[in-house]
């Protein structure tokens, strides 16, 4: 960072400029690096350990084991909160309880793989840690009221008979059952098989998902970029710093209308600190 900085100092830029240039390059440097090793290392549990089998296993467990399972999943599932809509449509298909769903729904967005990296990365394990812990507890509280509401005020009629079916694939008008890998009625495509080849799957998918949040991560840099080298210390102190006691208000409303994946709003979240704002506030 301190080289970068000298590098554009070094080119005449002022002071400002440079430090939203050294800030930006440095940053994606660095988080594509973790990403590509966090990411295949991700990938290479998944495969290890989970499978389509998931669901039987749940079957017949506790409650609080059923969650934590569903919770896990969403850990480790590359979804985002659009993304995870379909997912939990296919889940609430195959019969899965109620409560552990809504624990799916809430978490996945919320606790990425590819958020735990970052947050090491930029915040340590402490903060980390935290994080994992509140977002997996408001999905398990949440899922666990929404388990005593019936199905049928929360599915629509087409997800119930699903449910009722365990989501037996539907024929389409050509005979064939949709959702084979080898698609519907199309040219039958090679499917790589991830418990056979783990290492080359994981590095496939470590490409995929790195070149899928690529987008968000340059955006979430440029505007960090932006905050930590034009934005004066004061102005972030006084709307967002630990004196102002609505500041946790003003980030959630600020927040909401926002559509960006954590994955690009975590280095605006450690700009925001380092230019004065609270921690729980970021």
């Amino acid at each position: 960072m301190d080289f970068l900085l000298r590098f554009f100092s070094g080119l005449g830029l002022g002071d400002g400029i440079a430090k939203m240039l050294a800030f930006f390059f440095y940053e994606i440097t660095y988080l594509t690096i973790l990403l590509s090793i966090g990411i295949f290392f991700f990938t290479l549990i998944r495969v290890k350990f989970l499978n389509d089998d998931l669901v039987k296993k749940l079957e017949n467990k506790p409650k609080i084991v059923v969650y934590l399972g569903m919770a896990l999943l969403g850990i480790i599932s590359p979804f985002c909160s659009c993304s995870t809509i379909p997912v939990f449509v296919s889940f609430a298909a195959l019969g899965v309880p109620t409560g552990g769903l809504f624990v799916f729904l809430i978490t996945s967005p919320l606790v990425q793989e590819t958020s735990i990296i970052l947050l090491m990365a930029e915040f340590g394990i402490s903060v980390t840690v935290l994080y994992i812990v509140f977002g997996v507890t408001s999905g398990i509280i949440i899922g666990s009221l929404l388990s005593r509401t019936s199905d049928s005020e929360l599915f629509t009629n087409d997800v119930l008979a699903e449910r009722l079916n365990r989501g037996q694939p539907k024929e389409s008008s050509c005979g064939c059952s949709c959702g084979e890998p080898t698609g519907c009625c199309g040219t039958a495509k090679p499917v790589l098989d991830p418990k056979k080849n783990p290492i080359r799957y994981a590095r496939g998918e470590a490409f995929k998902t790195l070149k899928s949040t690529y987008k968000y991560i340059i955006i979430g840099i440029s505007f960090g970029s932006i905050i930590y080298g034009l934005v004066p210390a004061s102005v972030i102190e006084s709307l967002l710093g630990a004196s102002n006691g609505i500041a946790p208000i003003i980030a959630t409303l600020a927040g909401i209308p926002i559509y960006a994946d954590d994955v690009a709003l975590i280095p605006v979240a450690k700009t925001l600190i380092n230019s004065g704002a609270g921690l729980g506030t970021s």
